[in-house]
């Protein structure tokens, strides 16, 4: 074999090598890029479910605690009502008897309106008792 015939298959080797050489490396890029596409797919869907996880979670929380807010205003107002009741129906029934005797006094007034003599309305408020005795 002569050194020109060995040159040419030594040419023939390297170039079959470089394109064996070519095609490996297209193949790990193709493959490196389609890994690459599927883990970001995959990292987008579980950022999502995540997302959505999380989402669902602060709902429930701010149900929850829009529901002890509520319960706590029902017991303020049910305790309020206990506590104050008594002193806001009693007014009532105070304002109520006033305007029976300015009624009264009214139809006293349309009745005769020549007396000019105003008559004090009865009130229910209870009578002094006298501590002297």
């Amino acid at each position: 074999m002569t050194r020109e015939e060995l040159d040419a298959k030594l040419e023939a080797l390297e170039a079959r090598s470089d394109a064996k050489f070519e095609r490996m490396f297209a193949h790990l890029q193709t493959s490196h890029a389609d890994l690459r596409s599927e883990l970001r797919a995959e990292l987008q869907t579980s950022f999502s479910e995540l997302s959505a996880k999380i989402d669902a979670l602060a709902a429930r929380s701010v149900d929850k605690v829009t529901a002890v807010g509520m319960l706590i205003g029902a017991i303020a107002l049910i305790f309020s009502m206990i506590a104050f009741g008594g002193d806001q129906f009693g007014a009532g029934r105070e304002v109520g008897v006033a305007i029976a005797a300015l009624d009264a006094k009214i139809d006293r007034l349309q009745a005769n309106p020549s007396s000019s003599a105003v008559t004090p309305a009865p009130t229910t408020a209870p009578k002094a008792v006298d501590a002297r005795k």
